[in-house]
């Protein structure tokens, strides 16, 4: 079984890249809610 990632290895790693990556934003479509009958949140990371 695969090792589990805790808050504090996310934490780890925020700060591993602070400074270094971009952030960037979270947008929404409402043709894609719609379509999937759901909120759906999509994370620009193409803007990296």
């Amino acid at each position: 079984m695969p090792d589990t990632v805790t808050y504090a290895d996310v934490e780890a790693a925020a700060h591993r890249i602070a400074g270094v990556v971009h952030r960037t934003p979270v947008v929404t479509s409402r043709r894609i809610d719609a379509q999937a009958g759901a909120q759906i949140f999509l994370k620009c990371e193409n803007l990296q």
